[in-house]
C-alpha cells in the first residue's frame, strides 16, 4: 500500500513546483527593494510634473523611459484589464549610473478601484526598461519626479499579431531578426 502512494505523493509535490514556478514567471513580484532604501530618496525634493516637465533633459529621460517600456506597458494593460481611463500618480527615482539613466524604483500610489496586479506590473515594467545614454548629465544624478499615468482603454493599444498574443515577452529575442519575414 505504501508503494503505492509514494509515486503519487511525488507526482503531487512535482505538479505543484511547476505551478508554483509557473505562477512565477508570468508575474513576477517587483524588484526587492534594500533596507533602508526609501531613506535615501526621500532626502531629495519630490518634482512635481510641471516643474520637471519643462526641463529637457528630464523630460527626454522620462520620455525615453517610458518609450522603452512602451511594449510592457501595454502587456500589462491587455493582462490585467481594468481601470481605464484612471489616473495613477507615479513616483519616479531616477539614478545615473555609468553615463546611462534608468528608474531605479518606481512606487506608485494606492488605488483601491484599479486592479492590484495593473499598478504592480506598470511599475515593474518601468523598473526594467532599459537605461538610457545621458551622457550630458552628471554621474550621480538623482531626482524624486512625479508623473501621473493615465491608464489607456485596451482599444487604444496597438493590435498584437495573434502569434505573439500567446507568447509572453520575456521569451521573446527582444531585438528585430534579420530572418524574420513579413
Amino acid at each position: 500500500m505504501k508503494m503505492k502512494r509514494a509515486p503519487l505523493i511525488v507526482l503531487v509535490v512535482a505538479i505543484a513546483l511547476v505551478a508554483a514556478l509557473a505562477v512565477s514567471l508570468l508575474d513576477p513580484p517587483r524588484r526587492a527593494r534594500p533596507v533602508g532604501w526609501r531613506s535615501a530618496w526621500d532626502s531629495l525634493p519630490l518634482i512635481k510634473e510641471g516643474a520637471w516637465a519643462v526641463d529637457p533633459l528630464q523630460r527626454g529621460v522620462v520620455q525615453g523611459e517610458f518609450f522603452l517600456a512602451t511594449d510592457e506597458l501595454a502587456q500589462c494593460v491587455r493582462k490585467h484589464r481594468g481601470g481605464e481611463g484612471a489616473t495613477v500618480m507615479l513616483e519616479l527615482l531616477v539614478e545615473t549610473e555609468h553615463g546611462q539613466t534608468h528608474f531605479e524604483f518606481v512606487d506608485a500610489e494606492e488605488r483601491s478601484e484599479l486592479p492590484a496586479k495593473l499598478v504592480s506590473c506598470v511599475t515593474r515594467a518601468l523598473e526594467n526598461a532599459a537605461p538610457l545614454p545621458t551622457p550630458a548629465l552628471p554621474e550621480g544624478a538623482r531626482w524624486r519626479l512625479e508623473v501621473s499615468f493615465l491608464v489607456p482603454p485596451v482599444s487604444d493599444l496597438p493590435l498584437v499579431p495573434w502569434w505573439e498574443r500567446f507568447i509572453p515577452e520575456r521569451w521573446r529575442s527582444g531585438r528585430s531578426s534579420g530572418a524574420h519575414v513579413g
